[in-house]
């Protein structure tokens, strides 16, 4: 089980560091340990779905799908599509993943409420 867990924590490492890279405007200040009123923990069935329901993405879509929550920028109709796919839980618990990790959880508010907005926006469009 901890190698799942080690394999869940590369992926998402590599599509925030590769988004922060790609966008900008994602800069991540170092900050502390996490307050506990603020933990978000996530348990290791969640991290098996989170890594099943994500091998059913196409193209780049989870690095487009990151970009449109943590960097505000529109994704386009096919990973909608795709996201919609994957289903309101997939997104959810991938969300609930990040913002276990203490470099996202004090983007939690804006990171909830943007998630929320591209879904939205995607079931919509699909």
């Amino acid at each position: 089980m901890t190698k799942l867990y080690n394999l869940y924590m590369l992926v998402v490492l590599f599509l925030a560091s590769s988004t922060m890279l790609v966008e900008p405007g994602l800069a991540f200040e170092a900050s502390g340990p996490t307050p506990p009123e603020m933990q978000v923990h996530i348990s290791l069935e969640e991290i098996d779905y989170v890594l099943n329901c994500g091998k059913k993405l196409i193209h780049d879509c989870g690095r487009k799908i990151f970009s449109s929550i943590f960097g505000e920028v529109d994704l386009n109709d096919v990973c909608c599509r795709n996201l919609v796919y994957l289903g309101k839980r997939c997104l959810d618990t991938t969300i609930k993943g990040l913002l276990s990790m203490p470099l996202f959880y004090k983007y939690s508010t804006k990171v909830l409420l943007r998630s929320e907005v591209v879904w939205n926006r995607c079931a919509i469009i699909a």
